[in-house]
């Protein structure tokens, strides 16, 4: 039987530096998980496998935007794949919430369960987001006290 395994996309430095610290704390408690995704320097340095850096798809206006669509679109169907493969346990969207919910669809398909790590702050803006995070994430971790009752008000699992 194969390690378990998680896909982890972080698509900015933040969500870098919080799920590194995650990444590190499940690989303390089971050092045989495989976590493979989207990240930077502190989640590869957490153990994790990078499929690519958060810095090839983030980008700057319009211009650089369209130079770097390619790329954009190549890291996507390649989590897309990861995620309909079946290799993978869990998938874990970290924020980025554009990416990461049109992701979760797929792993729905699949059957990975998702766990969303730092919730995206629809309480800010586009609250109408809450009926698909609902239908599309498993578990819900969040990180203010009062994003833990609001989810769970929408059916939400959410810690």
């Amino acid at each position: 039987m194969s390690a378990p395994s998680i896909l982890l996309l972080a698509g900015e430095a933040s969500g870098d530096y919080h799920a590194a610290a995650l990444v590190r704390e499940v690989r303390a408690r089971r050092p045989d998980i495989r976590v493979t995704g989207i990240g930077g320097e502190a989640l590869a340095t957490a153990g994790m496998d990078l499929l690519y850096h958060y810095r090839e798809m983030n980008t700057i206006g319009l211009s650089e935007g369209l130079a770097r669509v390619r790329t954009i679109l190549r890291a996507y169907r390649h989590l897309k794949n990861e995620l309909i493969s079946g290799k993978h346990d869990l998938f874990i969207p970290v924020d980025y919430p554009d990416v990461n919910l049109r992701l979760c669809r797929f792993a729905q398909r699949a059957r990975v369960p998702v766990c969303w790590y730092i919730s995206p702050q629809v309480w800010a803006w586009r609250r109408g987001r809450m009926r698909k995070i609902a239908a599309r994430v498993d578990r819900m971790m969040t990180i203010f006290p009062f994003e833990e009752k609001l989810y769970r008000e929408a059916g939400v699992l959410a810690d």
